[in-house]
């Protein structure tokens, strides 16, 4: 008798630039077990491998009864999913790594995508996008980024690039991106960027204390966070031009100051979109947090999900 949804397992692992994040999920999108460790960038690919590894091993001692299907990693940067191939990680070192083989002792299922595209892919089979054949998850964080899904599936473009809305221009020749444009969404409205705003208008360090000051009243972060959701709201409605989804799910540190953030996002997003899109989409906000990386990272292993409704 094949194993139920949660007699299977598979180990999710999310690759960060500071830390790497894992776990082990059921098949109905539960978290088992996670851990946390450092990610060794100063010692290469061969670190990074070598320290995944390690956490496959520990959490293949964890299963507790249940079949161990596979392996999910989620990567930042360029990843190439048909090939295995991390083209380009600027933060971790890489370009055009393979992948697979370093996991082959294990003898699992593996499987690899963008980071951001593991969230979208974890939303679409547990989360906020289950049973949305449209939509559009955008991630707030250090950065900005989106995983887009059609009829069902992750859509990935020829070059395996689609999504990267952080880097269409908002405001030209405004501020420097990391990139090397000027402008870019993610210039204007990452978490990261966020508090450079607040820290350049003097009224907190960092996007968390603008937003908490926000929520004690002060008029001043109220105006910067005002500022804010017009800037994400403006980015949002030219997703929602081009691509049309049902949905805009939006994740990311930023999404967790709540209503006070998607009040005039959603009110901005609206603003900005013309008669016929208006009011054909709605944004919500991700259902999986921190813990977004693991769960979509595993869940882009078809035996975990299968049968799954």
């Amino acid at each position: 008798m094949a194993p139920t949804p949660e007699q299977r397992c598979a180990v999710g692992i999310d690759v960060g630039g500071t830390n790497i994040f894992a776990g082990l999920v059921d098949g109905t999108g539960r978290l088992l077990t996670t851990l946390k460790r450092p990610t060794p960038v100063a010692e290469g690919p061969a670190g990074i491998f070598g320290a995944m590894r390690a956490i496959v091993r520990d959490l293949s001692g964890r299963v507790e009864g249940r079949q161990l299907v596979g392996i999910g990693l989620g990567m930042p940067g360029l990843i190439d999913r048909r090939r295995g191939l991390s083209v380009f990680s600027p933060n971790t070192g890489f370009e055009n790594v393979p992948i697979f083989p370093e996991f082959a002792e294990f003898g699992l299922p593996v499987d690899v995508d963008n980071d951001v595209r593991a969230h979208a892919n974890g939303e679409l089979k547990f989360g906020a996008g289950k049973g949305v054949a449209n939509f559009i998850l955008i991630t707030l964080g250090t950065g900005i980024g989106s995983g887009i899904v059609l009829d069902g599936q992750l859509y990935y473009g020829p070059g395996s690039t689609a999504g990267e809305i952080g880097h269409i221009t908002l405001e030209p020749g405004g501020a420097l991106c990391g990139c090397g444009k000027r402008g870019c969404f993610e210039a204007i409205a990452s978490g990261r960027n966020i508090g450079r705003r607040a820290a350049e208008a003097g009224i907190a360090g960092t996007s968390r204390d603008l937003f908490q000051k926000a929520a004690a009243g002060d008029e001043a972060a109220l105006a910067l966070v005002d500022k804010v959701a017009y800037d994400l709201g403006r980015g949002i409605s030219i997703y929602a031009h081009l691509m049309n989804p049902q949905r805009v799910i939006v994740g990311g540190g930023v999404a967790q100051a709540g209503d006070l953030l998607f009040g005039p996002m959603r009110r901005y997003a609206e603003m900005e979109s013309m008669p016929g899109v208006r009011g054909t989409y709605e944004i919500v906000p991700a259902v999986f947090g921190d813990e977004a990386g693991i769960v979509g990272a595993a869940a882009l292993i078809p035996a975990l999900t299968e049968g799954v409704a």
